[in-house]
């Protein structure tokens, strides 16, 4: 059933730009959540697009390339980010409009030796916020409940991402590895 008072489906931009895609994201014809958004995105907000709105979340929803209520299935992915020691980096910061919950953390020493000192930050492009660090020796170092990590969901989004850095203590030298971190995307 169309929608009420609606333009002709047969021209809407989200049926002539998809007709050849599935609704199956695993698929390699498969309509993706980046398909949707760079739609959506070129979808201006104004009251002419409204029925083009309408249908690109309705087949967002039903094709779950979009969510309203939880993590879009088929969107998790771990981000691997090589650090150079005693210098805080990015180590994730999702695309505009997009955002994901972290899942888990863990860093992969791959040179240096001693204890080291692993310190997550929170940032928003000028600030920065001091949020959890860890010392180790081992060269897998996981973040979890049982290290006193934060176990609330924690979310990123453009505007707020997570940077970290590794510094080595009494054995000096540099820390050579990456940070890996598991997120899924929820928006």
């Amino acid at each position: 059933m169309p929608l009420p008072d609606a333009s002709d489906a047969e021209k809407a931009r989200i049926y002539r730009q998809f007709q050849s895609k599935n609704a199956l994201a695993g698929d390699s014809n498969g309509l993706t959540d980046q398909l949707m958004d760079a739609l959506r995105l070129q979808t201006f907000v104004d009251t002419h697009n409204e029925d083009e709105l309408r249908r690109i979340s309705l087949v967002g929803s039903a094709t779950q390339t979009m969510s309203f209520s939880g993590p879009i299935p088929g969107s998790g992915q771990i981000i691997v980010a090589t650090i150079d020691s005693n210098v805080k980096q990015t180590i994730f910061q999702p695309g505009i409009g997009e955002v994901y919950q972290l899942v888990g953390i863990s860093f992969e020493r791959t040179a240096g030796s001693g204890s080291s000192t692993y310190t997550l930050y929170l940032e928003d492009g000028v600030n920065d916020v001091y949020w959890f660090y860890q010392t180790s020796s081992d060269t897998q170092v996981s973040f979890s409940a049982d290290s006193n990590f934060p176990d609330f969901p924690m979310y990123f989004d453009r505007g707020l991402y997570l940077c970290g850095a590794v510094s080595n203590g009494a054995s000096g030298g540099g820390i050579a590895g990456s940070w890996k971190v598991a997120v899924v995307r929820v928006r």
